[in-house]
């Protein structure tokens, strides 16, 4: 019971630090082209994310709660490692191709903004990984 409410603590801080993360964008860059930037390069890896996290969620719970208790440890230590892998090579196929989705999901971006979304996207990509791998841990 212990380890659930940890699971339920760490899920309320992430969206917390995500939320402020947020607040700290508007708050500090402001309203303009550097935020559209920001938030059109998180897109590029906020879709798979949502896609892969609710396909992922659908399989493993089902999956999950059949396990025996003394197998369901090293299952889910296999199930971390090979979602880490998957996701790094989503990830890092999203980094070497961001100079194509990004044109493709923000057309407005002038050509400053565009190039700027590209390189964050290119870093943001990464993030796909931990996401990922939070979504499999939760």
């Amino acid at each position: 019971m212990k380890f659930v409410f940890s699971l339920g603590g760490l899920t309320a801080l992430n969206l917390a630090i995500a939320m402020a993360i947020q607040w700290l964008v508007l708050v500090y860059i402001g309203p303009g082209a550097d935020t559209d930037a920001y938030f059109s390069a998180q897109m590029l890896t906020l879709i798979p994310l949502t896609i892969f996290s609710d396909i992922l969620i659908r399989v493993l719970v089902p999956l999950l709660i059949g396990l025996a208790g003394e197998n369901l440890t090293a299952n889910v230590k296999s199930l971390l490692l090979q979602s880490f892998f998957a996701f790094a090579v989503i990830a890092a196929m999203l980094s070497l191709s961001a100079y194509l989705w990004v044109p493709l999901l923000s057309p407005g971006l002038s050509k400053q903004a565009l190039d700027l979304a590209i390189e964050m996207a290119e870093v943001m990509s990464a993030t796909l990984v931990f996401g990922g791998l939070t979504t499999v841990l939760t």
